[in-house]
């Protein structure tokens, strides 16, 4: 009887021990849990004038109010003069800078790419409206679906000067272009494949780079932005990325809202918009803050 007490015990030890090392080898070669995602440091890069240097205080509230915590932006001014807002911002999250030269804006994305310390890029355009989860839904997109690279593939737009007010879907095929004017916003669209608009080169009227999200490690691999000013910046970049198939690129909806495209009189690019919304409907899902906001742009 003692004999088998001691046999039992012993066995009980035995299988105690062979958990406790099957624990210790489980633990020391599973993968660490993935870091937090306000962990990573964001740069936000915007190029700008001295003829938009009234859209700076806006911009700034922008970056200012994202949820993300851990960020800085970076602004360009290739204006005569330095801009009154950020000249005067004591901000250690920001760096400005002001250089009189004709640089092309891929060349200012370059740059301030250079300067950036945050392991992922953030396009912010002066004039377009982000709201304060943008940052943190990009990112956490870019890093669920791996990818190095990420843009609104649908996206809210306004025109100032028609009050317009729609939604654009890059993945349907415009056949009429319009930029604004409600009586031509219906327009005959033919569908894409999700594998057609990660794999495609996607038209100019297609790619806006105000939404673009990428790593810093991705600008640094293709070389970065073309400076030849003759080449779409936006598509050229796309195109350098799908000639590295290490890297993934992820193309997303914006149904929440959390970005608004504007165009306005000093727009440098134009849209196109598949569908009509009410117009009174931009208070209701971007607040009224924003109307007063599209009130201040000139219409001529």
């Amino acid at each position: 009887m003692a004999f088998s007490k001691t046999l039992l015990f012993g066995c009980f030890i035995s299988f105690f021990l062979s958990i406790l090392l099957w624990r210790v080898i489980t633990n020391a070669t599973s993968p660490p849990p993935p870091p937090p995602l306000s962990s990573f440091l964001v740069s936000v890069i915007t190029p700008t004038s001295q003829h938009r240097h009234d859209l700076h205080a806006r911009l700034f509230l922008h970056f200012s109010t994202q949820t993300h915590p851990n960020k800085e932006l970076l602004v360009f001014d290739s204006g005569s003069v330095p801009s009154p807002f950020f000249s005067s911002l004591r901000d250690t999250r920001v760096t400005y800078i002001h250089q009189l030269k004709a640089f092309s804006v891929n060349a200012i994305r370059n740059i301030l790419v250079e300067k950036s310390r945050g392991e992922f890029i953030v396009h912010f355009d002066d004039d377009d409206f982000y709201a304060p989860n943008y940052i943190s839904q990009m990112v956490s997109n870019l890093l669920e679906h791996n990818a190095q690279f990420i843009a609104l593939s649908g996206y809210f737009v306004y025109s100032v000067r028609d009050q317009f007010f729609g939604y654009r879907d890059q993945t349907k095929d415009s056949r009429l272009a319009v930029s604004g004017s409600p009586s031509q916003s219906v327009l005959l669209t033919r569908d894409h494949s999700e594998a057609q608009l990660r794999h495609t080169v996607l038209a100019p009227t297609h790619c806006h780079g105000f939404s673009f999200v990428y790593t810093k490690s991705l600008h640094q691999r293709i070389g970065g932005f073309s400076e030849n000013t003759s080449i779409d910046e936006n598509n050229q970049f796309i195109a350098s990325i799908q000639q590295h198939p290490e890297f993934n690129s992820y193309y997303v909806h914006d149904a929440l809202p959390i970005a608004l495209k504007i165009f306005h009189k000093r727009s440098l690019s134009e849209g196109v918009s598949q569908y009509v919304i009410p117009s009174f409907l931009v208070g209701v899902l971007f607040g009224s803050d924003l109307v007063e906001f599209l009130r201040s742009f000139p219409i001529v």
